[in-house]
């Protein structure tokens, strides 16, 4: 669903500027015709200059273009209704598009003075729009008996074009937020280098499996032989690359449920439940293997030293951590390329 959304952000934030300016566009020009045919110029030379507001957002460039032309946007809009209404009065709805424009500004604007411009403006037009509306009615008097006709419709056209509004940024919104807490959550138990998960999270599920009283089967603690060597002979750009691969061949070698980490540096923790210390040592075996023999950058081959052991009837996870760091030290101390359990 996370995909799903990222995809459908991703065009909303690109065609959302555009399309908007387009369709305001075009609803600008209507509205300047069919003023002009009812004879309510004030509102019609309104709408002209909206259109040629967009018009000069069209011409605008760089980085910030969206940004930009977005803050125009709400400013134009807000401005058009605050006229409107005091032209019109409240029956006719245009009051209606000033009220979505602080969420609207919040979801799509990132500067926060920008935001917190919006938000105050509003705030005060739409405490103005009221007296106002009453103050002018001597001179637009006019204006609103040649509109009564047509009051209701846009009363009604412009109420559905706002929750329309409201429903489209009250869903980005919460799609958006729920997206940001996903990807935060998966950064907070991730490796950002190999894609694997953290001691943070292997940290949290231990606690979770000591609880549930499920904290049973092996560790295999390992790390890369010699592995200062390749960052200073061939540097750190390989260093990346020799890491991402160990991760790779690692994972592919163990269950789905097997949680491997990247404990530090070049150290890899791997929990397997359920897992009897020789079936573990088996595992170990098999994936020193595989990371001996395959090329890790052009050619280039690598070794690993494991340690591995398994949970005794209500060990803690710390106290089995040592033993399996210990038997890597071992493994480490005595020729490397090994694997030594206990």
């Amino acid at each position: 669903m996370q995909d799903k959304f990222g995809r459908w952000d991703k065009i909303y934030v690109t065609a959302v500027e555009p399309i908007l300016v387009m369709v305001l566009f075009a609803f600008h020009v209507w509205l300047a015709f069919f003023f002009f045919r009812i004879d309510i110029a004030p509102v019609a030379i309104l709408s002209i200059l909206s259109c040629m507001v967009y018009i000069i957002g069209a011409f605008f460039k760089g980085e910030n273009k969206t940004q930009n032309v977005m803050f125009m946007v709400f400013c134009e809009i807000g401005v058009f209704s605050l006229m409107s209404t005091i032209i019109l009065s409240f029956r006719s709805g245009f009051f209606l598009y000033a009220l979505p424009l602080p969420l609207s500004s919040f979801i799509e604007l990132t500067d926060k003075k920008r935001r917190k411009f919006m938000c105050i403006a509003i705030s005060i037009a739409m405490f103005l729009m009221i007296p106002l509306a009453f103050i002018c009615a001597p001179l637009v008097v006019e204006y609103r008996v040649r509109m009564e006709p047509y009051d209701y419709m846009f009363l009604v056209g412009n109420f559905v074009i706002i929750v329309a509004s409201y429903v489209t940024n009250v869903y980005v919104y919460m799609q958006r937020t729920e997206k940001q807490a996903t990807e935060t959550k998966y950064k907070s138990e991730h490796d950002t280098l190999t894609g694997l998960y953290n001691r943070s999270f292997l940290s949290q599920h231990v606690r979770a499996a000591v609880r549930r009283g499920r904290l049973k089967g092996s560790l295999i603690m390992f790390d890369i032989d010699n592995f200062k060597r390749i960052n200073d002979e061939y540097g750190h750009d390989v260093g990346d690359i020799a890491l991402k691969k160990v991760s790779e061949m690692a994972q592919s070698l163990i269950r789905e449920d097997d949680i491997l980490v990247r404990w530090g540096g070049e150290e890899f923790v791997i929990y397997i439940a359920g897992m009897t210390l020789d079936k573990a040592a088996a595992k170990a075996e098999e994936i020193r293997t595989l990371i001996s023999i395959t090329p890790y950058h052009e050619e280039k081959r690598l070794t690993i030293s494991l340690g591995v052991t398994a949970f005794a009837p209500g060990e803690n996870f710390e106290t089995a951590m040592k033993r399996a760091d210990q038997n890597l030290y071992i493994a480490k101390e005595t020729g490397k390329n090994k694997v030594v359990k206990n």
